[in-house]
């Protein structure tokens, strides 16, 4: 947080950014302890994400997060409300077979065709990389809705991918370097997210 708040001071990042990205923090840390409230945080700030990216012309990301990811989480709080572990304080964690897997490599390569197709029609600043994304993202949300350890390893992905449209946009506007920090930031809670839901599943009778 120090880190965020230090390059949205030296690059006079809005106040109502700095917030997001601070409350960005704290969603994804619950999330990665495995926290009910960590899907509820999702909601709002899925939301201001979506009207963010729009504002950067990041249009894959921007639908993800406003019209797809911010739903999915509000389901993703209801349902696991039925799926608390023994202490109650955190959800059961599950695993992909190799079939499931397959399946998810599959539906990764039909959201990056048909994203990529319509982010370069409607102008996307950057349609392959957003269109990946979208392919890791989409995919990693619906895992995480049903509470399966594999979410982590394609959201690390998607992020990995993220920063690299965020360092390709900083080059062309320094006031983009905020957006490369949360992205930078948001990967290593993730690292942190596959950690803790693999100690989860262990402990899972």
């Amino acid at each position: 947080m120090p880190v965020l708040v230090a390059g949205a001071l030296i690059t006079q990042q809005p106040w109502v950014e700095l917030l997001l990205a601070l409350f960005s923090v704290v969603t994804l840390m619950l999330l990665a302890g495995g926290r009910r409230l960590g899907a509820a945080f999702g909601v709002p700030f899925c939301a201001g994400n979506g009207l963010l990216f729009f504002s950067r012309e990041v249009y894959g990301l921007a639908v993800f997060n406003g019209l797809i990811a911010a739903p999915v989480y509000l389901i993703s709080f209801i349902a696991w409300g039925r799926h608390k572990s023994g202490d109650g304080s955190t959800v059961t964690i599950k695993r992909l077979s190799k079939k499931q897997w397959a399946l998810t490599v599959l539906a990764s390569a039909a959201v990056f065709c048909g994203g990529f197709f319509i982010l370069r029609a409607t102008g996307s600043a950057q349609p392959a990389l957003d269109a990946f994304t979208l392919a890791m993202f989409m995919p990693a949300l619906l895992l995480l809705q049903q509470r399966y350890v594999e979410n982590w390893i394609l959201h690390i992905t998607g992020n990995v991918v993220s920063a690299v449209i965020w360092l390709l946009a900083t080059l062309q506007d320094p006031m983009n370097f905020n957006f490369l920090l949360i992205t930078c930031t948001a990967t290593v809670i993730n690292i942190m997210g596959l950690i803790g839901w693999l100690k989860l599943d262990k402990d899972t009778p």
